[in-house]
């Protein structure tokens, strides 16, 4: 029995020995399924604005783990494999999608040859690259670097996507000229579930954005809340001393019969100024500074966000601020009225 099970174990190792090629294709494949079907599930929804809600154009994914000779009729082919970029330090997964120049559930149209691609919008946010400009991915399983010249920008920004002629990807990575792995629809197919490794609807990636967002929210919601509450604090306690310095001043000039409104006038009033070109040159320049940092928060995530700020958002921002000085300089004008005519005289020495 025992010589059973040696002989047995040894002849599953020769198997494996002469099956090396193979068996790092399956494991591929397998890293493949794997990384499209979080890729697209775990997307960069929390940058997402509403207009690019419609980024994910198809209804239903299927990725095969044994492809059919000819695509399902309905669906679009294409032809999936995932390289990895370098990203301060972290490996960041990048799906690079073969199809057709005239797939109807992507905005890119690739060119044919084996070194051109189109990249997507996450990957020019993240890295500034352009049309024209020469990246490199790789292939750590096979230890092969990939070098590609950008010929289009998509507006497709489910996470690190590259897209490439099919044909050509297919000469690429050796595969036979019918090859596919991947087939995209607008409605449900009728495909053997055994050939699968997984189907993606819509719906799924809108339930994974979701989750991402929902995870999100309270810490967002926490930071601007105690950043609210700080610039408050600060603003008022800024001003409250300006006032106690000046409590002598004030005291004397209420000797003196100056009305309320002018003593607010010298006082309070000339802080507007200040506050408001405080505004205008810090917002802009703490959003530009956020925009540079930013990267560096989601180095190890592969996807990016959408950083614009509308304008009528940095509008509001300026008039929040201007309002807090409104509701600050109200405080402060009791605190101004507080102060006797008596305080000059209690500080005579």
């Amino acid at each position: 029995m025992v010589i059973g099970i040696r002989a047995q174990i040894e002849n599953d190792i020769g198997f494996f020995q002469h099956r090396k090629p193979a068996l790092g294709r399956i494991i591929r494949d397998a890293d493949i399924r794997g990384n499209v079907v979080d890729v697209q599930k775990l997307t960069d929804a929390a940058g997402r604005r509403p207009d690019k809600v419609g980024d994910t154009k198809y209804e239903y994914q299927y990725l095969y783990k044994y492809p059919e000779k000819t695509p399902a009729k309905d669906g679009e082919a294409a032809y999936i494999e995932t390289l990895s970029t370098d990203c301060m330090g972290y490996s960041l997964d990048v799906t690079v999608i073969g199809i057709d120049s005239n797939n109807k559930y992507f905005d890119a149209k690739p060119e044919k040859g084996k070194n051109k691609a189109v990249i997507n919008s996450s990957l020019v946010e993240r890295f500034g690259y352009q049309i024209g400009d020469r990246v490199i991915f790789s292939d750590f399983a096979a230890d092969t670097d990939f070098s590609f010249t950008v010929t289009g920008i998509s507006d497709y920004s489910v996470g690190f996507t590259i897209f490439m002629d099919i044909d050509s990807m297919r000469a690429l990575f050796g595969q036979d000229e019918d090859y596919f792995n991947t087939i995209y629809s607008d409605k449900a197919l009728d495909i053997d579930e055994g050939r699968l490794y997984s189907v993606t609807t819509k719906e799924d990636i809108t339930r994974g954005s979701s989750v991402f967002v929902e995870l999100m929210f309270p810490l967002v919601a926490t930071l601007i809340t105690a950043g609210t509450v700080i610039f408050c604090v600060v603003m008022y306690l800024m001003m409250g001393v300006m006032i106690d310095r000046a409590a002598s001043g004030i005291s004397l000039i209420k000797i003196f019969g100056y009305r309320p409104r002018e003593i607010r006038a010298l006082y309070l009033n000339g802080n507007l100024l200040v506050v408001a070109v405080g505004a205008l040159l810090a917002v802009p320049l703490a959003k530009a500074v956020m925009d540079a940092i930013y990267p560096s928060f989601i180095c190890n995530v592969a996807c990016s966000m959408k950083l614009t700020f509308p304008w009528y958002l940095f509008a509001i921002l300026f008039a929040a601020v201007i309002l807090v000085y409104f509701v600050i300089n109200r405080l402060l004008i009791g605190k101004i009225n507080r102060i006797s005519p008596a305080e000059i005289l209690k500080n005579r020495e």
